[in-house]
């Protein structure tokens, strides 16, 4: 998960923020099946696809989000 994580991190950055999207939900999947929704890792990753949804003014899918909590 933590490459995904890495991945995420690089696709945002050069601006590919559907394919750092994508990345991401994949990554969150991973952490909340592996290691509980409570985690550390699993809760950065939330924190990840909510800066990036406030990155690309989607308040409404961040929260989507946060109401799954």
């Amino acid at each position: 998960m933590e490459t995904l994580n890495s991945l995420g991190n690089q696709l945002k950055g050069k601006g590919e923020f559907e394919e750092a999207n994508e990345v991401w939900e994949r990554c969150l999947a991973g952490w909340t099946k592996v290691l509980g929704e409570y985690h550390s890792d699993t809760l950065g990753s939330l924190c990840n696809l909510g800066v990036l949804y406030d990155d690309l003014k989607n308040y409404e899918k961040a929260l989507d989000f946060t109401r799954e909590l």
